[in-house]
């Protein structure tokens, strides 16, 4: 199992290498846009979603590079999305509430839906201490 912990570990650190990257990806809109860089054989690979809008006319080809809009979906989530996509890994220690239900929104339209029920079982856990209305506005 080690050997899953370092390949994870591996596969994580490539988010940062932006030589590689061939897809500019802007989330969010305005102020509130930022651009992430990724590469389309990591995409494709982990997202049913992203197969089939990278090799669509989704996103437009500029120079070799896909570049593809996704303004419903804030920066700040879609950075979460992203590193599991890499990495298989996941915190929502510091996301909760209304966070945590626009990942769960993201991850289910991004078709990542063994992050959806993780956000879920999350959100009862955590969130129904406090409001038990939640997990009924869920279902």
């Amino acid at each position: 199992m080690e050997y899953l912990q370092e390949l994870s570990n591996d596969f994580g650190r490539l988010i940062d290498d932006k030589d590689e990257s061939n897809v500019i990806i802007k989330v969010g809109e305005e102020i509130n846009m930022k651009e992430f860089k990724a590469h389309t054989l990591i995409l494709r690979s982990r997202s049913s979603y992203f197969r089939t809008a990278l090799s669509s006319n989704w996103a437009k080809k500029e120079n070799d590079i896909y570049i593809f809009k996704k303004p419903n979906i804030s920066p700040d989530v879609f950075e979460i999305i992203l590193r599991f996509i890499y990495s298989g890994k996941v915190s929502l220690e510091n996301n909760h509430g209304s966070k945590a239900i626009e990942l769960l929104i993201a991850s289910d339209e991004l078709e990542f839906f063994n992050l959806c029920k993780h956000v879920q079982k999350v959100l009862i856990e955590k969130e129904s201490e406090c409001n038990p209305q939640l997990i009924f506005e869920m279902i």
